[in-house]
């Protein structure tokens, strides 16, 4: 299928469909890498072969649909994959190294590019700490942290993590969201983490940083990870019980974009 230019696919238990939009199929063109996929004939209509019923009436619909503009978005985002790599941008909101929210940050990157196929990028707020601190206004930045700024509103899926820091994320890491531009984020989904002293600072995951997403429209994900002092060694993650919660993070988010792991873990 071709919407807005790109073409998608659709998996079904290793199955694999594409399909043109009408008016943009290319004589000659195949509209399907497996030779038991449904497909489209001249006529118009469509030629079937067995295939699990599951997803059968999903397929049905974006065949039959000629303005795919129509479906919502959301539809696209859950039931397929695109051709491309997704967008992954993580911010790690601490200014010193050693970090251990470097580290979470980090560790989430990994666990995510075991379920989707991304391309990521990592923001570290300490290193442009001292110039974004200065500017006034978005018109005052550079070309380099002008440059991180629009990597974060072009992402498919942001991780933002942070410090506590007087009870709340750093001053500097809301600095920077106020330069964002206001509808950058909307329906961008969010993974938010969080480090701290303790476990009495856990619940800033909802009472600080979920309400700044909401703000900008954003689709925070109901599975956050926050870490303690007492979850590391020598900033290296110890505990695995952060290292479960991790996973299940990153596995709560897959789904968004079409993959379904297996033995999903329900909590942690």
């Amino acid at each position: 299928m071709v919407f807005y230019g790109i073409t998608l696919s659709l998996y079904n238990n290793g199955h694999r469909f594409t399909h043109c939009c009408p008016s943009n199929c290319l004589p000659g063109n195949s509209h399907s890498t497996n030779s038991a996929a449904i497909h489209t004939v001249s006529s118009g209509q469509r030629a079937e072969s067995p295939v699990n019923r599951g997803s059968e009436g999903l397929v049905q619909l974006l065949l039959s649909v000629s303005d795919y503009s129509l479906l919502p978005e959301q539809l696209f985002k859950k039931e397929l994959i695109m051709s491309r790599p997704l967008k992954v941008v993580a911010l790690s909101g601490g200014t010193w190294r050693p970090s251990r929210t470097l580290v979470l940050t980090q560790a989430l990157l990994v666990q995510l590019a075991e379920q989707l196929p991304i391309e990521s990028k990592l923001i570290e707020l300490g290193d442009i700490a001292r110039p974004l601190g200065a500017a006034l206004s978005r018109q005052e930045l550079s070309a380099e942290i002008e440059a991180e700024l629009q990597a974060i509103e072009n992402a498919d899926l942001l991780i933002v993590a942070a410090p506590v820091y007087r009870g709340s994320y750093p001053g500097l890491l809301k600095h920077l969201f106020d330069l964002i531009d206001l509808n950058a984020l909307i329906d961008t989904p969010v993974l938010l983490a969080a480090t701290g002293g303790s476990e009495r600072h856990a619940l800033m995951l909802d009472h600080q940083l979920r309400p700044l997403f909401s703000f900008f429209q954003a689709l925070t994900l109901p599975i956050g990870v926050y870490a303690t002092e007492a979850d590391f060694s020598n900033y290296q993650i110890t505990s695995e019980p952060l290292k479960a919660r991790i996973r299940l993070a990153a596995e709560r988010a897959a789904p968004l974009f079409g993959v379904h792991p297996k033995n999903l873990l329900k909590i942690a």
